[in-house]
């Protein structure tokens, strides 16, 4: 399963700075977690008022995981470490099913 999490921020942070900041625990949790894996970090590249600022995303071995991820003291501290800078968050999670309009 592929996971997705998309960041807004507040106006005037840094997002490189944010980046990085999920780019370490990210990375940190695919160490301590063998089911989580390629997690990569990506900015937006056209800035807008509705647009996410950053997307974060990762694959874990099965969506049974999932929950084990989002109760990690390392996400949870990710999360608290932004305060009232991180606006909203929306995840987004798929297995290989597409839809398709045929």
């Amino acid at each position: 399963m592929r996971h997705y999490t998309l960041y807004k921020f507040a106006k005037g942070t840094n997002l490189d700075e944010a980046g990085k900041k999920i780019c370490e625990a990210f990375n940190e949790l695919a160490k301590q977690l063998p089911w989580l894996s390629n997690p990569a970090i990506y900015k937006n590249c056209i800035t807008r008022t509705f647009n996410a600022d950053l997307m974060a995303t990762f694959e874990i071995d099965s969506p049974a995981h999932l929950n084990s991820y989002l109760r990690h003291k390392i996400h949870e501290e990710l999360i608290r470490s932004f305060g009232n800078s991180l606006l909203d968050r929306m995840s987004f999670d798929r297995l290989d099913e597409v839809i398709n309009n045929e």
